[in-house]
């Protein structure tokens, strides 16, 4: 559970929205429900309530019930009744009166055991106040000029030789002389250790997103330069020289150089 929490904070940091909407099974109870019975239980709700209070959140149903006794259901599982799957939204939401709703829909949809969570948000007013809408369109204009796209593309599951060569060049590329594998195991492990102490201490947070970001960076750099060897063997269409681009399919070209 830190580990995952400290992921999503690390995400919704590098948005740095002004507002933050967090929602799905969290496999534990809310904070504001009545407290766990298993030590596991207690622990991991506590998580969540120092994830939620350093970012600011709230649970927005809780409130419009009227607080008290009343709890909402969501999983039901022969006697167990719990309450694991909601919202975590921005105090600041609630305070300028942008949520209008939050619900929890009486029957399960889509064969699931959970039944669905809801909240309706003025989100004409909340992304007018925010920058949202002009990083989704940097955002876009950058994918449009980059190629990215394409190569990532190029590494499809249902073709046997692409998966193989993606996987035989990213090993290629994958850093040896710093034992990149075992300091990702060792970064995870010291990351679950730490539990919630990561965000309690700003300089310690930040040292441990660089840790994490550093080491990101070298496993995207190996997976990307596998991505760039796959393309770069795929076969051109139109005159070689005159712009031709690369086809992702398998021809007969293309299947004659792999199997080679």
């Amino acid at each position: 559970m830190s580990l995952a929490l400290f992921d999503l904070a690390r995400d919704l940091n590098k948005v740095n929205a002004e507002y933050e909407v967090v929602v799905g099974d969290w496999n534990v109870k809310n904070p504001g429900d009545r407290a766990s019975k298993g030590a596991d239980g207690r622990r991991n709700t506590a998580m969540v309530q120092r994830f939620a209070v350093q970012r600011g959140l709230i649970e927005p149903l809780k409130p419009i019930l009227g607080g008290g006794e009343v709890e909402p259901v969501t999983y039901v599982s022969g006697e167990r009744r719990t309450w694991i799957d909601y919202y975590l939204v921005s105090k600041k939401l609630e305070d300028r009166g942008l949520i209008r709703a939050a619900a929890v829909l009486a029957d399960p949809i889509n064969e699931s055991d959970h039944k669905p969570v809801m909240l309706g948000i003025d989100a004409d007013t909340a992304l007018g106040r925010s920058k949202l809408w002009d990083d989704i369109k940097q955002a876009q204009e950058e994918n449009d000029k980059s190629n990215r796209n394409a190569k990532f593309k190029a590494v499809q599951l249902g073709k046997v030789d692409r998966v193989k060569g993606y996987q035989e060049a990213v090993v290629k590329k994958w850093p040896k002389e710093g034992l990149l594998s075992s300091r990702i195991t060792e970064y995870c492990n010291m990351v679950n250790e730490m539990g919630s102490r990561v965000w309690e201490d700003k300089a310690v947070e930040e040292d441990v997103v660089a840790q994490g970001d550093q080491l990101m960076a070298e496993a995207l750099g190996a997976m990307l330069a596998g991505q760039e060897e796959v393309y770069k063997k795929l076969p051109v269409v139109g005159r070689r020289g005159a712009g031709g681009q690369r086809k992702h399919q398998s021809s007969p070209a293309y299947v004659k150089l792999a199997r080679r």
